[in-house]
């Protein structure tokens, strides 16, 4: 899962990240990979409607495996 699609993103488009997503759902066997369209650089563990999305996906999609950034990346 992807928060956003990386459209503030000073290196590089949405189409690249689009493909390095895709890349990367390959390299970990063809997985699903979902973006949830929220708003880049805008995203707020405190926004409940923000943290709805991302309860409600990881509750349906049941991910067998999740990478997080560290509590430090300012990502």
């Amino acid at each position: 899962m992807d928060l956003s699609n990386g459209d503030s993103s000073s290196n590089g488009t949405v189409a690249e990240r689009a493909s390095e997503a895709a890349a990367a759902a390959e390299i970990f066997g063809g997985c699903e990979r979902l973006n949830l369209g929220l708003p880049d650089t805008r995203i707020h563990s405190e926004d409940a409607e923000q943290a709805a999305s991302v309860v409600d996906c990881v509750r349906a999609s049941k991910p067998a495996l999740v990478f997080i950034p560290n509590k430090r990346d300012p990502h």
